[in-house]
């Protein structure tokens, strides 16, 4: 899983994992980049391109990529 160029987890990467990204990949999860911002300098300095899907607009237009509502549903 690490040698792909993009990587897609449920959880954000954790302090053992990120030695394990290389420069230029993409990593997709939940990261809450507001309440958690090490992470985000940590995947920086590593190079890697992080989407936050939690963090994902919800619009129309980005439905899509949208967690939050269907994760509201449940429970």
């Amino acid at each position: 899983m690490w040698n792909s160029d993009v990587v897609l987890k449920v959880n954000a990467p954790t302090d053992e994992e990120i030695p394990l990204l290389r420069q230029g990949q993409l990593v997709a999860s939940l990261m809450s980049p507001a309440l958690n911002p090490a992470l985000v300098e940590k995947l920086a300095a590593q190079g890697v391109t992080a989407l936050a899907l939690d963090a994902v607009p919800r619009l129309s237009r980005a439905q899509s990529l949208d967690l939050l509502s269907p994760m509201a549903t449940l429970g």
